[in-house]
């Protein structure tokens, strides 16, 4: 099966500490994606095969290539500490000549796209079924 599109919402990347930006850093102790949960996260989906852990399938931008990438769309939140790794992403995909198109809202935090009720979240929503719409459907 041939995949269409795909729609990446804060991607996580598993960016090392080293690379992180001065906003991630910044946003560490955010108001969702606090130390303790993404220390549990980062634990959970750390490989036990330690090998693993700088290939693509854990971190994504260790890929020797992209071409084969569907087109896509990538939604990151201004006040989120993935926002700059989900810009990273889109830059790789773009750069590489993915058809790719970039979300950012400013006031959105980790977990705002399926917030409902936020006027932000309707918009993002809003925003990629429109894409959807014109690439897809």
């Amino acid at each position: 099966m041939k995949i269409a599109h795909h729609v990446a919402i804060y991607p996580v990347l598993h960016v090392p500490a080293e690379e992180q930006t001065e906003r991630t850093k910044r946003l560490l102790d955010g108001w969702v994606l606090f130390p303790a949960f993404t220390k549990e996260f980062d634990r959970l989906a750390r490989p036990k095969n330690q090998e693993l852990l700088d290939s693509p399938l854990y971190r994504p931008l260790k890929a020797t290539s992209f071409d084969k990438m569907p087109p896509g769309q990538v939604v990151v939140g201004e006040i989120d500490r993935l926002c700059d790794e989900g810009i990273r992403y889109y830059e790789t995909l773009k750069n590489a000549g993915v058809d790719v198109t970039l979300h950012k809202y400013p006031s959105g935090v980790h977990g705002f796209f399926t917030l409902y009720y936020l006027p932000e979240a309707t918009k993002a929503f809003g925003d990629v079924i429109k894409v959807l719409k014109e690439k897809v459907f």
